[in-house]
């Protein structure tokens, strides 16, 4: 006789939006317990970089942000929870109480002649940057839309949309929305008051963290507020623009290279 049980994961979300998973929020416990992400990172275990690809992530979503890094001190800094951030943490925590409770209670008024089949769907993205905004804009056209979306940070993103898209989304100012960047699709530059470029997308911001690798290299760039980005570029091309952390960095993306979606 086969034994069918309810095996449910508890997905914490933020405004309707999926904003980690349990992995990630042992990242954040730990981070409250040592105020170190190297510390955090060896106890959930993750790297290094995989933490703090966690952090931006959680951090450009939220609608502020859940972890500080501090400079300074002994040490060289630490990082601690925001206010924001110890209250979702004990937010999640309650939920998980009463969550396990309701799936106990499911599971003991089950009748065993009647058995449901439970699956769990999750969206996994593959775009290295998603970054949660809000609609400031849009310019309809006759065939595309420009669509303006405001990020926590005070800068803002363009996107080119197909009119069709925006109406099927329902997309309009005032609406909730993410922006999908693959890394790949981010150029780099020094910032030059004479350079005349093409992409729409022309954002300023301090080189946080450089992984080198074989071939590509990949540059994490903090954008303020805790909203960052990362681009991928071939690792010729950032050894022969010399760059190093706490350069001041311009990012360069073309509108119709961002996939906006809708946060419901």
């Amino acid at each position: 006789m086969n034994q069918f049980n309810l095996n449910s994961e508890l997905i914490p979300t933020i405004n309707g939006q999926r904003i980690g998973n349990s992995k990630r929020i042992t990242l954040l416990e730990n981070i409250r317990r040592f105020g170190s992400i190297t510390q955090a990172a060896k106890a959930v275990p993750m790297s290094y970089k995989a933490a703090w690809d966690a952090i931006d992530a959680m951090n450009n979503l939220a609608p502020e942000p859940l972890v500080l890094r501090q400079t300074g001190g002994q040490g060289g800094g630490n990082s601690v929870l925001t206010a924001f951030g110890e209250a979702f943490l004990n937010y999640y925590h309650t939920m998980q109480q009463r969550h396990q409770q309701l799936i106990r209670q499911l599971e003991a008024d089950a009748d065993n002649s009647h058995h449901g089949l439970w699956q769990k769907m999750n969206l996994d993205l593959s775009a290295d940057n998603q970054l949660a905004g809000r609609i400031s804009q849009i310019i309809e056209g006759a065939v595309n839309n420009e669509v303006h979306l405001q990020l926590s940070n005070g800068q803002e993103l363009v996107a080119i949309l197909t009119r069709h898209s925006c109406e099927q989304m329902e997309l309009a100012v005032g609406v909730d929305a993410l922006a999908l960047i693959q890394a790949s699709a981010i150029m780099l530059a020094r910032p030059n008051p004479n350079l005349q470029i093409s992409a729409r997308n022309q954002l300023i911001g301090q080189i946080r963290h450089i992984d080198t690798g074989a071939v590509n290299s990949v540059i994490t760039v903090d954008l303020g507020a805790a909203v960052s980005l990362t681009a991928s570029i071939t690792r010729h091309s950032a050894q022969t623009m010399q760059l190093k952390n706490e350069d001041k960095i311009m990012l360069l993306i073309k509108a119709p290279n961002i996939i906006i979606g809708r946060l419901r």
